[in-house]
């Protein structure tokens, strides 16, 4: 009360007690240094290397201390969960987004259990391969429109395991902790039968030679999930009634996805006039499951689209899938699994625009450290966008409401805030110059480390002239 009696914002406070608690709270070791650095990269912006960030007046540090706080430092995950979780605006679903995103390190020999990851490319039809770390991203989609992504947790993808593990362990983990129940928004490689057994391990029948049909609880799943599906899957619907001898069917009929005459009448339909794609029919049919996991029954929903150009990224029809309770209209889970390309638009600005994949370093810890600061990153340019500050360059709009500012354009403004922000790190000591690495004999080489492929390897194809002898 008394910060608005002195005329203080109320967004400026929230984004006070965020820095605070920041720095309190998330960073446990170096925290003076890794406080500087996080707010040299919201003041610097685009670097071409990773010791630039120390040319910030708000670094008040010599470059060394930039790797020292990644080396030295220490960030709480879990409290950096909660620390988000505490400011995330009031919804009434809360929208959760997971996707998987690669970190290419193809020169990097050093640094162990790098594995083959798939990049999608631009230039080409068909997705290329890369050598580096898998990194999965769990958040919230904040608002109905617009590019802002909020990230709750990252995690690095282990060679052992695989993005459905991990995503799976990072749902159950920090859906609990929302004040409702989420919805999670996925890709196709989300709607597998595996992910949601990850997500929901099924609980042992009560009788094991029970003929009954049973059908997983969706309300055992921490969230709904909405999810694309490919568009050569074959589902089926519910097996007939028992007849009294011979062995249950576990399927009923088949309903393939590329032949229309398997389909049935829908039971829900629905067209709207979307004014992007023009007009937008959906049908869905309920309770269809895999030929692999039959007690997962979902939802199958086909969205059609007239004013789309029929390419790989603006396909006609797209397919939808439904697991959850209390499904909502299908108009609304079509908007919804169009806010899932929020997470896209965070990883291109995390990687163009706050260094995420600047720095060469040879330790996963530090990578993985480097990662939570520009999520951190990302959470302040959000607490900051009501906020005036900044001068917009001579060839951009002006006149932008704080509701439609892009995260790109807040991280211009954070300079003018830093002043009246202040910072709670404290001032550096100065010791003197470093007596340097002592003399004696040479240090060891760093060990080289393989690629790790998954999968047999494949058979090398004998030539002709192998063949004929």
């Amino acid at each position: 009360m008394e910060q608005h009696s002195l005329g203080i914002p109320p967004e400026l406070v929230r984004l006070q007690v965020f820095r605070e608690r920041l720095y309190g709270e998330v960073f446990t070791q170096g925290r003076d240094a890794l406080f500087e650095l996080l707010d040299a990269l919201l003041d610097q912006g685009p670097v071409s290397s990773l010791v630039e960030l120390s040319l910030s007046p708000f670094f008040r540090r010599e470059w060394p201390s930039v790797y020292a706080a990644l080396r030295d430092g220490c960030i709480d995950a879990d409290a950096l969960g909660r620390l988000g979780v505490d400011h995330l605006p009031p919804a009434e679903r809360p929208l959760l987004v997971l996707d998987g995103v690669p970190w290419l390190l193809p020169e990097a020999r050093t640094v162990p259990d790098r594995g083959v990851q798939h990049v999608a490319s631009t230039l080409y039809i068909r997705e290329k391969l890369g050598v580096g770390y898998a990194y999965s991203t769990l958040g919230v989609v904040p608002e109905g429109s617009g590019s802002w992504f909020l990230p709750l947790c990252q995690e690095r993808v282990p060679t052992t395991s695989n993005d459905l593990m991990v995503g799976a362990q990072q749902v159950r983990k920090w859906a609990p902790a929302l004040p409702q129940r989420g919805v999670l928004v996925v890709d196709s490689k989300y709607s597998e039968g595996a992910f949601l057994d990850h997500l929901a391990p099924l609980k042992p029948p009560l009788s094991p030679n029970a003929k009954d049909w049973t059908v997983a609880d969706p309300a055992d799943c921490p969230v709904d999930v909405l999810a694309r599906m490919k568009g050569n899957r074959t589902l089926y619907f519910r097996p007939p009634a028992y007849p009294g001898k011979g062995r249950p069917r576990v399927q009923g009929a088949a309903f393939r996805f590329q032949d229309d005459s398997t389909w049935p009448e829908p039971d829900q339909e629905e067209s709207v006039l979307d004014p992007r794609w023009g007009q937008v029919r959906m049908r869905a049919w309920h309770h269809l499951h895999s030929e692999e996991h039959p007690e997962r029954e979902v939802t199958v929903l086909l969205i059609e689209r007239a004013g789309a150009s029929g390419s790989r990224r603006e396909p006609k029809r797209i397919w939808l899938m439904w697991y959850g309770i209390d499904q909502p209209a299908l108009v609304t889970l079509w908007h919804w699994y169009e806010r899932r390309f929020t997470i896209e638009h965070w990883h291109r600005f995390g990687k163009q625009t706050l260094n995420w994949t600047l720095p060469h370093l040879t330790d996963a810890t530090r990578l993985g450290r480097w990662g939570q600061v520009v999520m951190l990153a990302t959470w302040q340019l959000w607490l900051a966008r009501p906020l005036p500050g900044g001068d917009l360059r001579p060839w951009q709009k002006r006149a932008v409401p704080p509701e439609s500012r892009t995260p790109g354009q807040v991280r211009q403004g954070m300079r003018a805030l830093w002043p009246v922000l202040g910072s709670p790190a404290q001032a550096p000591q100065r010791r003197g110059s470093s007596p340097g690495r002592p003399g004696g004999p040479c240090r060891d080489r760093k060990p080289r480390y393989e690629v790790v492929k998954k999968g047999p390897p494949r058979r090398r194809r004998r030539s002709r002239k192998q063949t004929t002898k």
